[in-house]
């Protein structure tokens, strides 16, 4: 089943992002964390706060988007689980032997 896109007025700008991501509260950057740490878990090059971080660099930058009216911590979960679901693809196709120099 295709998802059709967001029109680009319904979703927030990188400004707007910027203020949802900063309004966010203690308790949901914990969630978040707590979200991202699993999923960091067998990634050769990433931990939970790669994902975390990096999820929350795309948004805020406006690389990702997300709907206006989602909570942040939503949005993130959303980025973070993509982020984590392409390393593990990334890792899959292109294997690398670290153990041999």
């Amino acid at each position: 089943m295709m998802i059709a896109p967001v029109p680009e007025d319904d979703r927030y700008t990188p400004a707007e992002a910027d203020a949802q991501l900063r309004a966010m509260s203690a308790a949901d950057f914990v969630r978040a964390r707590r979200y991202a740490e699993p999923l960091g878990s067998g990634l050769v090059d990433r931990c939970g706060d790669d994902l975390l971080h990096d999820a929350y660099l795309s948004l805020q930058s406006g690389e990702r988007s997300w709907s206006r009216g989602m909570p942040a911590v939503v949005a993130l979960f959303g980025a973070i689980k993509s982020m984590a679901s392409n390393a593990r693809k990334r890792q899959r196709k292109g294997a690398v032997d670290h153990t041999q120099g």
